[in-house]
């Protein structure tokens, strides 16, 4: 190769050879993808978090609908199911789907079940997260406004079908963008954006804008939330010193800021104040008991099962 190149030098130099060359690289070899070892490691984790979010979301559903949890109040459990749903969505279908697809590595389902498999996995991540935050308003609302805990159920139902009819919409767009492209000259087909976008820049925003309204505005707020309620059972907690529990607080909030609500109670029961309130600490109690309990758990199934299927 040496010797061919001094030979070329000598000839450009001499002006037997043109001043340009026509050299055009070959195409790079397809190298069509494998079933690898990282993929079954992926498979593997994937059907652990099945049994986990299938086992864990069914006993919540189960539980609100026909055992413990039927429990609490009548406001608070379509929210707990609903975000059990959204997580049976993922566990049942988009779950087992990805599984195969990593098996199969190529896609073998056509162009329909492509689009339709990219908007449920949105669809589910969309509704868990916003239904996740009708919860934290409904407890925001509950603590700091107990007076509008009358009309609840009516809220509460409103906000749901705001946080479905959402998800609904920003997942829509998946139904356009992805397809099923074959790959030319090889026998390989892969559901991809491919050909969606017309700029690089614009599949960003487009990634960017979900992860912004799937994490970061859920979890702002959330936090919100959660701090003023933080902030007013610490107040709460300082007027009551003898007080260490923040359940029976938390009925002691309820009981100052909402006087009427606690006296009807109270001639409706025939009871005396002491053994109303009693019975109200213990209930309000297991209410919130549950319901912080229930949200612990579909909230870390929601994290541990969904995190790796954001693309």
């Amino acid at each position: 190769m040496a010797v061919n190149l001094s030979v070329w030098v000598d000839s450009f130099l001499n002006g037997s050879v043109p001043m340009t060359l026509n050299w055009s690289p070959s195409p790079p070899i397809w190298v069509t993808p494998t079933f690898t070892v990282a993929a079954q490691c992926r498979v593997g984790a994937t059907l652990v978090l099945f049994v986990f979010a299938a086992v864990s979301n069914l006993s919540v559903l189960i539980s609100v609908c026909w055992g413990r949890g039927y429990r609490l109040a009548a406001h608070l459990r379509p929210l707990i199911a609903s975000l059990a749903s959204a997580d049976l969505i993922m566990t049942f279908v988009v779950i087992p789907l990805d599984a195969v697809w990593n098996v199969t590595v190529q896609w073998y389902a056509g162009d329909v079940m492509c689009k339709l498999l990219c908007f449920l996995k949105l669809f589910a991540m969309h509704s868990a997260a916003f239904i996740l935050v009708v919860v934290s308003l409904d407890r925001h609302r509950a603590i700091l406004h107990p007076l509008d805990s009358l009309d609840a159920g009516v809220r509460n139902r409103r906000m749901l079908l705001v946080a479905w009819t959402l998800s609904l919409l920003l997942s829509s767009p998946q139904l356009f963008i992805f397809r099923t492209i074959k790959a030319d000259g090889v026998d390989f087909t892969q559901c991809v954006t491919h050909g969606s976008f017309q700029y690089r820049w614009q599949e960003t925003t487009y990634n960017m804008f979900h992860f912004v309204t799937l994490y970061v505005v859920p979890l702002l707020v959330m936090t919100y939330c959660y701090t003023r309620i933080f902030i007013k059972i610490n107040e709460q907690m300082h007027k009551n010193k003898g007080v260490s529990s923040p359940y029976i607080v938390y009925v002691k909030l309820q009981a100052e800021l909402n006087p009427l609500i606690y006296r009807l109670g109270t001639l409706r029961t025939k009871t005396t104040p002491q053994k109303t309130e009693n019975t109200q600490q213990k209930k309000s109690a297991m209410m919130t008991n549950g319901v912080l309990s229930l949200w612990f758990l579909i909230k870390s199934c929601s994290i541990v099962h969904k995190s790796p299927y954001f693309h």
